[in-house]
């Protein structure tokens, strides 16, 4: 027969593993209501210091608003940490920020907020890093990415990188952006764009556009533009492939390939063409200058050119253009001509200019071959030192020396005078005219000038 204690025995094993079961849950229970406790006692002191909707999470997850762990009003929340599958909505983010297509944060996203197509604060300080569009409406320090633009209504300090377009209030730092940046309340660092810069405001610092570089403010710094820049006021250089325009006065440089626009030049102006009211120094052909001088003259030269010629310029520096007739080159007979010159001032009726010219044929052809047109090319660049006499209040004339250095096919037959004033000569295979003959001569211009 079978004894009490072997029938009862495993019974009793069984209510002792049970019993011990039930121990280590009770264990686990009470320190998981104790951490609980703990972590809502953090809750409830942070609920403190946090928003004024006093709801904070330290990890928040969603599939999208409303499905997440903060529920359904999920705007009331400050979450320290965010993963949003789609996206979320949120008061306030401390650190970090994931969403696969959105976030939205009402009111101060800090850390790092990162969104597969778009980002949105309403202010902030970290880095914002989207797909498609970075907006704030507010202010924000540090640095935001983007594909398309960056948005933001109120002042950025920090960069603002973009392929498309990036738009702030007042920058402090730079914008750089593969369309236009826009500053509206004007800049202090860089501004870089691929089509248009602008500034709403004063601008300290450098404008860099592939297109377009506007100030709505003054300019202390650099716009360079490849085409236009704009500005009320300059002090620094301005750079552009075709003009620059200055509604008021310039100290600095104003450098383009067309036209330089300014009120008062305290500096330089280079250009094809230069306005202003006041300019000392403009450096081109064709220079307006209202306190300047403007005249047309008539010249004859060494080389048998009878010029028409126009000159502008500014107290020190003027330009040259020019075209005529040249009675020895019949098969060329039209000749045009460029230079810049400088004045020497002595006394009200009597200074010295220095010129340096460019002349060449426009090429005609009148009728006896391509081949005796072609033998007729030359060019000629000269130094030419000038004195100029006052007759009259419009009324100059002037003579001087003149050293050349002409180009020419070395079929073309030189004047008598050029041969007698040659002081060196050379002729080369290969130049730009086949068989080239340089020839370096001392010559001499003399002509009218009528001011106006």
């Amino acid at each position: 027969m079978l004894s009490p204690f072997t029938i009862f025995a495993p019974r009793i094993s069984n209510m002792k593993c049970e019993m011990k079961k039930m121990m280590i849950l009770r264990r686990r229970a009470v320190v998981l209501l104790l951490c609980v406790a703990v972590a809502a006692a953090a809750f409830a002191e942070e609920d403190k210091n946090a928003a004024e909707s006093g709801k904070v999470t330290y990890f928040q997850f969603s599939l999208f608003p409303g499905l997440g762990v903060n529920g359904w009003r999920t705007w009331e929340y400050t979450n320290w940490a965010s993963v949003n599958l789609l996206g979320d909505v949120s008061m306030n983010e401390r650190a970090f920020t994931l969403s696969g297509i959105w976030s939205a944060v009402k009111g101060d996203a800090q850390g790092v907020q990162i969104a597969g197509l778009v980002n949105y604060a309403g202010q902030g300080r970290g880095l914002m890093l989207s797909g498609l569009v970075n907006a704030l409406k507010g202010e924000y320090d540090g640095l935001t990415v983007s594909g398309l633009a960056n948005v933001a209504g109120g002042r950025v300090r920090g960069v603002q990188v973009s392929g498309g377009m990036n738009l702030s209030g007042k920058l402090r730092g730079a914008q750089l952006t593969g369309i236009a940046a826009i500053a509206k309340g004007g800049v202090k660092g860089v501004q870089l764009a691929g089509v248009m810069d602008y500034a709403g405001g004063d601008m300290d610092g450098v404008q860099l556009a592939g297109l377009t570089g506007i100030a709505v403010g003054d300019v202390e710094g650099a716009q360079i533009s490849g085409a236009v820049n704009f500005s009320l006021e300059m002090s620094g250089v301005q750079m552009a492939a075709f003009a620059n325009v200055v509604r008021g006065d310039v100290e600095g440089v104003q450098i383009s390939a067309v036209a330089n626009c300014a009120r008062e030049v305290e500096g330089v102006q280079i250009g094809l063409v230069n306005v202003a009211e006041e300019s000392d120094v403009p450096i081109g052909l064709i220079n307006v200058i209202e306190d300047g001088e403007m005249s047309i003259g008539a010249e004859y030269d060494m080389i048998g050119n009878t010029m028409l010629t126009f000159r502008s310029g500014g107290e020190y520096t003027y330009g040259i253009i020019g075209a005529g007739y040249n009675h020895y080159f019949r098969h060329v007979p039209v000749a045009v001509e460029a230079g810049l010159g400088v004045h020497a001032p002595v006394y009200d009726w009597f200074r010295v200019d220095n010129e340096f010219r460019y002349t060449s044929p426009l090429l005609i052809v009148t009728g006896d071959g391509t081949d005796a047109v072609l033998a007729s090319r030359y060019m000629n660049v000269s130094y030419s030192l000038l004195p100029f006499f006052r007759v009259c209040r419009h009324f100059r004339v002037y003579a001087g020396m003149t050293l050349n250095y002409m180009l020419s096919d070395s079929r073309l037959e030189l004047p008598e005078l050029v041969r007698g004033g040659t002081v060196w000569q050379n002729v080369t295979d290969g130049g730009v005219f086949g068989k080239t003959r340089g020839t370096l001569f001392f010559g001499f211009s003399a002509g009218i000038q009528v001011l106006f």
